[in-house]
């Protein structure tokens, strides 16, 4: 991963261990749906951060705070509100800091599901590496 994020121009800024387990445990609390929460921690005890990243969690996440954008595998224009830096949560160890374009770049170029996380726990995208991305938030839209 880390060749083909240089390749991009991407810089591997990773984010501290705690930090990233901070972003990663506000996205499951708040956009996956109450009744799968604990089905996915556990497999994230089992299997590593890779299962937060997988078909499972795409599968649960909550409609009333996670809307799909599956008109292209990327829209051409992003959701302002998601347009900050943020959290890179994929398969490794630890979290990288990067920015939104910087992060669907990564997840199309690894070709793995992501998350985005850029408030913890009130606002991220996540990243669909085939069709689409899934905007999360408990604000009201803007």
């Amino acid at each position: 991963m880390r060749d083909r994020l240089r390749a991009l121009g991407i810089p591997l800024v990773a984010c501290a261990t705690e930090a990233t387990q901070q972003h990663l445990s506000a996205f499951l609390d708040a956009f996956l749906l109450e009744s799968s929460r604990a089905r996915v921690r556990h497999l994230l005890r089992r299997t590593g951060w890779r299962a937060a990243t997988s078909g499972l969690v795409e599968a649960r996440l909550d409609p009333r705070v996670c809307k799909w954008e599956v008109q292209q595998s990327r829209p051409r224009v992003w959701d302002p509100r998601f347009r900050s830096a943020g959290v890179y949560i994929a398969d490794t160890k630890v979290g990288l800091a990067m920015t939104l374009e910087q992060a669907s770049a990564a997840s199309l170029a690894t070709c793995r599901d992501a998350i985005f996380s850029i408030v913890p726990g009130a606002l991220a995208v996540f990243l669909n590496h085939e069709w689409g991305v899934c905007y999360c938030s408990v604000a009201s839209p803007a």
